[in-house]
């Protein structure tokens, strides 16, 4: 119950959209209530004119007929305006989970991003998206519905019978036993099933991205077999997990199937006493008819509602990572125009596994002063940059700009003031305009042109058709 109502969770502020779909479902299940008495009344009146001495008066079922008609008409009708909000849901519900994961992900620090594999991060978003959706859109537009005819029909059927109605009753905790202890450990083999998903998609990814290494080193057949390697544990924990829950799910419909042909044996035993009418026994059989496929559809839902659990999990687990702004930065402005940079004694690991990349550092930059970090390769001088850009915290020390400790500054403020250009090139999909002008969108012409010109690159952007307006791709 719990997890359901986490679930539900994520569709905070489209209550009214899950409101209407309830209220249809409610007015489907009170229209079709109608079905089987209408069936009953026909089925009554055919016997009847059927046995002799009854003059024949078709008018009543034409009549019984045209009300069956309608029913049909408009239970369609609001099961199609049911599917059209439910569309509308889960397009704004996706809209939703995808805005709350990216914006977050914003926030994260950058050590994050380092222990991450980038596939990973995008497929957390997708499968929770992806099952979340589904499951809240059948839960609203379907399962609430058969929920309620169940007990719509159940409730009718006591009235003519309660001993079937208690049969019907009795399969449902059943049910619901046997599906309980298939739960946990589906999820189980969902969980593991990720994992090398994950771990998979992460490695395309990064293939994808070194594309141009791979072929150069000639190792795609190497990058093929990893990849085919963890589909392959998949594929075998799928089997394993489908296994078990068809055989579950086997026993699911035997214990139905034991339950229906008991209660089919009673009313036809009711019919040849004379207990019933043939239109009774045609009513019980239709409200019957009524909760077999919305319990056998049961099982579909609770698959859903498995998927959902389990996938969203992770989701939330990276929803519940701490922001940079929690790491206990600070808050103060700066202005660092004609401001030295101090290193004081600066001390830093990139996890406590590993050992120092920086220890006891420290130096000055004046203002106006150009200073060059030489050293080897892993060395720390990127750590240095990211440092003082604030991506990382030193584990000692302090970084200081004028008499500030960067500590205590406002990241906005810090970053703002501070011009980068990465070791990496690289650029987003969009415009070389919209590339040069990403960390200042209000430059004006003039300054577009002289940081192009700066870059070197003037003279090759003016050579092309649309100029700074020439779509580039990602990278």
């Amino acid at each position: 119950m719990r997890d359901i109502i986490k679930l539900f969770s994520y569709a905070r502020g489209l209550k009214k959209y899950l409101i209407f779909i309830s209220i249809t479902s409610v007015v489907v299940v009170g229209i079709n209530v109608f079905f089987p008495f209408i069936l009953k009344f026909s089925t009554d009146k055919v016997v009847e004119m059927t046995s002799g001495g009854v003059a024949v008066d078709f008018n009543p079922i034409i009549i019984a007929m045209g009300i069956l008609f309608a029913i049909y008409i408009i239970s369609d009708l609001l099961r199609d305006i049911n599917g059209y909000f439910g569309d509308i849901l889960s397009v704004k519900l996706r809209h939703q989970l995808s805005k709350k994961y990216f914006q977050h992900m914003l926030t994260l620090p950058q050590t994050y991003f380092d222990e991450e594999v980038t596939g990973k991060i995008i497929n957390r978003l997708n499968r929770a998206i992806s099952e979340i959706t589904n499951f809240i859109n059948a839960f609203s537009n379907n399962l609430f519905q058969l929920l309620l005819s169940i007990l719509v029909s159940v409730g009718i059927m006591a009235y003519y019978s309660p001993f079937i109605a208690i049969i019907i009753v009795l399969q449902i905790p059943i049910y619901l036993y046997i599906t309980a202890r298939t739960s946990k450990k589906w999820q189980k083999y969902e969980k593991n099933k990720n994992s090398h998903f994950d771990i998979a998609s992460g490695r395309f990814t990064e293939a994808i991205e070194q594309i141009r290494m791979i072929k150069c080193f000639g190792s795609s057949s190497r990058e093929l077999k990893m990849f085919n390697s963890r589909f392959n544990k998949m594929i075998s924990i799928t089997k394993k997990q489908s296994l078990y829950w068809h055989q579950m799910n086997f026993l699911r419909m035997v214990v139905q199937s034991i339950v229906y042909i008991s209660v089919f044996l009673i009313i036809f035993d009711k019919v040849l006493s004379r207990s019933i009418t043939i239109g009774d026994m045609v009513l019980l059989l239709t409200l019957i008819q009524q909760t077999i496929n919305p319990i056998k559809n049961i099982s579909l839902f609770v698959d859903m509602y498995q998927r959902a659990a389990a996938n969203s999990k992770d989701y939330d687990e990276s929803m519940h990572v701490k922001p940079e702004t929690n790491l206990n930065y600070g808050k103060k402005a700066l202005n660092a125009k004609n401001k030295p940079i101090k290193f004081k004694n600066v001390n830093f690991a990139y996890s406590d596994k590993d050992g120092d990349v920086l220890k006891n550092i420290s130096f000055e930059i004046k203002p106006g002063e150009k200073a060059a970090l030489v050293g080897e390769s892993g060395g720390g001088k990127s750590t240095i940059a990211n440092l003082l850009m604030r991506l990382y915290k030193p584990a000692k020390g302090k970084i200081m700009i004028g008499d500030e400790d960067i500590a205590e500054i406002k990241n906005e403020t810090l970053r703002s003031q501070i011009a980068t250009v990465f070791q990496e090139p690289a650029l987003f999909s969009g415009t070389i305009w919209e590339n040069i002008v990403y960390g200042r969108p209000d430059a004006s012409d003039e300054e577009v042109e002289k940081a192009a010109k700066s870059a070197n690159a003037l003279d090759f952007i003016n050579k092309l058709d649309k100029r700074f307006d020439t779509e580039i791709g990602e990278r």
